[in-house]
């Protein structure tokens, strides 16, 4: 390639990587987290305010014992 393409991972990665150490048995679970962060769209065109092209993004991570419990947590 002529120009170096850098990648950065999904939030999944690193979240389910963590996970991994923090559940050693069902008795650990449920685990719920909440996650805020700032996020800048670079691939919109250049603008002379760079803040016009950050938003809030929140997503939920969760791990559970059962399906059931799972289905549960997401309709709520």
């Amino acid at each position: 390639m002529e120009e170096e393409l850098i990648v950065r991972p999904t939030s999944e990665a690193i979240i389910w990587n963590t996970y991994k150490n923090w559940i050693q048995s069902y008795r650990d679970l449920p685990i719920l987290i909440n996650q805020w962060a700032n996020v800048v769209r670079w691939e919109m065109r250049t603008r002379l305010f760079l803040r016009t092209a950050e938003f809030l993004w929140q997503e939920g991570h969760t791990a559970h014992a059962t399906k059931e419990e799972a289905v549960e947590e997401a309709e709520k």
